[in-house]
C-alpha cells in the first residue's frame, strides 16, 4: 500500500513539474512568437517611425529629400548610449539615423547628384571671362633701303589690355534640356536611395530592437524555470530524507536543475549578443551597456486594417526603391537623347570689348601710341561632320543602358515588392498557426489567440483566422 501510494505521489510530483516546465517555456515561446508578429506587422511601416533625420523626418518624397540633402551637409559622429536611459524604439531609430554610416553615404550621393544638376542647368547661361594682358613684344620686318637704310625696320610694342569675354550656347536643338532631364531623374532617384537608405536602417533598428525584446523575455522565462527546478530539486531532496521519495526522483530533479541553469546562461549570453547587435545597428560602440523599453503594456495588434491587394498597391505607389527605379529609367532615356544631340549642330555667340593700351617704338622713323577701347562679335555655327564613330558608339552604350532599365530593373523590382507583399503576409498567418499550437488551442473549440482579416475590414470579428470550428 505504501509503495503504491509513494508510486502515485512521485508520479504525480513529475506531472506537475513537467507541466510547469512546460508552461513556463510555452510562455517564452510564446513571447517570443508575438514579438515576431508584431515585427512583420510593423516591417511595412518602418518609414513611418519618426525618422528624426534632417532630411529623412521633414522629407516625405524622394524629391523633397534630394532638395533637403542639396542644401544640408552630414555631420559624421558617432552616437553615445546612456546606460541609465530606457530608450525607445523611436529614440533608437533616430540616434541610428543620425550616426549610422549608411545614411551619411546616401546623404552625401544625393547632395552630389543635386549638384550634378545644378552644373547641367548651369549650360543655359552666358559664360563671362574677364582676363587682362600685360606684355611686351619685338618685332623685325623687311623694308627697302631707300625707305629704310638697314632694309629692315624694328618695332617694339608694349601692350597692356584688360578684356571681358561673353560666350553664350544659342541653340543647340534639345541636348541641354535632356542632359538637364537626366540629371533631374538621377537627383530623384539619389533622393529616393537615400529615403530607402533610412527605411533600411530603421527597419534594421526595429529587427534589433524586438530580437532584444525576445531574449530578455527568453532570458526571464528561463530564470523562472530555474526557479521551479530548484524548488523541485529541494522537495526531493526533502522527501527523500523523509522516506517519500526516491533516489532516483532525486537525480532527476538535479539534471532538471542543471539543464535549467544552462538555458538560463546560454539565454543571458543570447541577451547580451542581441545587445551588442542593437549597438551596432544604431552605429553606436558595440556594447551591451543599453535598456531599452520593453512595451509590457503595449498591445498585439489582432487584425490588419487593409487587405494584402492594397498594400501591393501601396508598396508600389510609395517604396522609395521602385521609385528610384522609375527615376532611373527615365535618366536613361534622357542620355539617349543627350546622345541623339551630337549628331546636330550648335549655335553660338561670342563677343569680347577690351580697354587696349599700346607704346610702340620703332628704330626708324616714329609711331604714335593710344589707348582705345576694342571688341568684336562673332556668331559661329558649328557642326561636326566625322569624329571616328565615338557618337555612334555613345549613342549605342545609351540605347543599351536604356533597354537595361526598361527590361531588367523596373520589371524585376515589381516582382520583387509583389513577391514580398505575399511572402510577409503568408509569413503572418504561419506565425498565427505556431501561436496556436504553442498555447495549445490548434484545432480546439477554444477562442483563438489571433484575429486576422483577409477581406480588410476593420472589424476584427469579420474573419477568424483560428482553429477550425
Amino acid at each position: 500500500m505504501r509503495g503504491s501510494v509513494l508510486t502515485r505521489t512521485s508520479r504525480d510530483r513529475c506531472e506537475v513539474r513537467r507541466f510547469g516546465l512546460v508552461g513556463l517555456q510555452s510562455a517564452a515561446v510564446r513571447a517570443s512568437r508575438a514579438s515576431r508578429i508584431v515585427l512583420l506587422l510593423l516591417a511595412p511601416l518602418s518609414a513611418s517611425l519618426h525618422a528624426q533625420t534632417p532630411c529623412a523626418g521633414t522629407a516625405p518624397t524622394p524629391a523633397a529629400a534630394a532638395d533637403c540633402a542639396a542644401h544640408t551637409t552630414p555631420v559624421a559622429t558617432v552616437a553615445t548610449l546612456d546606460p541609465k536611459h530606457v530608450y525607445t524604439l523611436t529614440e533608437l531609430i533616430d540616434l541610428a539615423e543620425h550616426n549610422n554610416p549608411r545614411t551619411r553615404i546616401a546623404w552625401e550621393r544625393a547632395k552630389q547628384r543635386a549638384d550634378a544638376l545644378g552644373v547641367a542647368k548651369s549650360s543655359y547661361f552666358p559664360v563671362l571671362i574677364f582676363q587682362a594682358i600685360g606684355g611686351d613684344q619685338r618685332t623685325i620686318g623687311p623694308f627697302p633701303k631707300p625707305l629704310a637704310p638697314r632694309g629692315y625696320t624694328m618695332v617694339e610694342v608694349p601692350i597692356v589690355q584688360p578684356e571681358l569675354t561673353l560666350q553664350y550656347l544659342l541653340f543647340d536643338f534639345g541636348q541641354r534640356g535632356a542632359r538637364v532631364d537626366a540629371a533631374l531623374a538621377q537627383k530623384i532617384a539619389a533622393g529616393a536611395n537615400f529615403v530607402a537608405a533610412n527605411q533600411d536602417v530603421a527597419y534594421r533598428v526595429a529587427s534589433a530592437y524586438y530580437k532584444l525584446l525576445t531574449a530578455q523575455e527568453r532570458l526571464e522565462a528561463t530564470r523562472e524555470t530555474l526557479k521551479t527546478a530548484q524548488t523541485t530539486q529541494d522537495a526531493a531532496e526533502a522527501q527523500l530524507a523523509n522516506g517519500r521519495s526516491t533516489l532516483p526522483d532525486v537525480y532527476n530533479a538535479k539534471a532538471e536543475t542543471a539543464q535549467a541553469v544552462f538555458d538560463m546562461e546560454a539565454a543571458d549570453g543570447d541577451e547580451k549578443v542581441a545587445r551588442v547587435a542593437l549597438a551596432e545597428e544604431v552605429g553606436a560602440e558595440p556594447s551591451p551597456d543599453v535598456t531599452i523599453d520593453a512595451m509590457t503594456n503595449a498591445p498585439l495588434p489582432e487584425t490588419l486594417t487593409v487587405s494584402i491587394e492594397q498594400l501591393i498597391d501601396r508598396a508600389v505607389a510609395n517604396r522609395p526603391d521602385l521609385a528610384a527605379q522609375a527615376a532611373e529609367i527615365r535618366a536613361a532615356d534622357d542620355e539617349v537623347r543627350v546622345a541623339r544631340g551630337e549628331y546636330r549642330p550648335k549655335i553660338s555667340l561670342a563677343a569680347s570689348g577690351a580697354q587696349t593700351s599700346i607704346w610702340p617704338t620703332t628704330d626708324y622713323g616714329q609711331l604714335g601710341s593710344t589707348t582705345m577701347p576694342t571688341w568684336k562679335v562673332a556668331m559661329s555655327l558649328e557642326w561636326k561632320v566625322f569624329d571616328g564613330g565615338a557618337r555612334r558608339n555613345e549613342l549605342a552604350a545609351a540605347k543599351s543602358k536604356e533597354r537595361e532599365a526598361h527590361d531588367v530593373t523596373a520589371e524585376r523590382q515589381l516582382a520583387q515588392a509583389r513577391l514580398s507583399g505575399v511572402s510577409a503576409r503568408s509569413q503572418l498567418f504561419l506565425e498565427a498557426v505556431d501561436l496556436e499550437f504553442v498555447t495549445g488551442n490548434l484545432l480546439r473549440t477554444m477562442p483563438p489567440a489571433t484575429q486576422i482579416n483577409p477581406n480588410g475590414s476593420k472589424d476584427p470579428k469579420a474573419t477568424q483566422d483560428g482553429p477550425t470550428q
